[in-house]
């Protein structure tokens, strides 16, 4: 019986810190997929495009529908706040869920931060143009939830009183 090998499949794409540190690269956007210790010409396919897709679809709902994320837009829908103010007016947040999601917000073109030149410096962030179009959508879904949250109740109960 021949004996089996386990192939590792990995990118050979090299970032700056995988060049120093001899550490292949692995991510869903490149075509260089190999096996180890293969040669360069024996290139295998890579991760379908369709997975990549999905996924990406997946981040992004995932990042508008975050609680943080919806609440902080809600806060900034009509106003510019500082950070303190935001803390204060969100519930339950802690200071470093705040800053993550302010961040992540701003990365993604959807806060705007702006640092004015103070003593002591004085931060406050704003909704982008592109955030305010979605407000409209989120105000809508979050009526509709709440128009249905009866019915969703009723289906809950009648799931928890079946028999298991």
């Amino acid at each position: 019986m021949p004996k089996r090998t386990n192939i590792s499949f990995a990118c050979t794409r090299t970032t700056a810190a995988s060049a120093t540190a001899s550490v292949p690269h692995c991510c869903h956007s490149c075509a260089r997929w190999q096996p180890f210790g293969a040669r360069r010409t024996e290139l295998r396919p890579p991760c379908g495009d369709l997975r990549q897709k999905k996924a990406t679809k997946a981040e992004l709902f995932a990042r508008i529908a975050d609680k943080w994320a919806l609440t902080i837009m809600a806060m900034l829908y009509t106003q510019r706040l500082r950070f303190s103010e935001l803390q204060q007016r969100i519930q339950g947040i802690s200071q470093r869920m705040l800053s993550l999601t302010l961040r992540k917000l701003e990365r993604d073109g959807l806060v705007i931060r702006t640092v004015h030149a103070e003593v002591p410096p004085r931060v406050e962030y704003e909704l982008s143009e592109f955030a305010t179009t979605l407000i409209p959508h989120a105000i809508t879904l979050a009526e509709r939830a709440i128009e249905h949250n009866p019915e969703i109740d009723a289906h809950r109960e009648a799931h928890d009183k079946r028999p298991r």
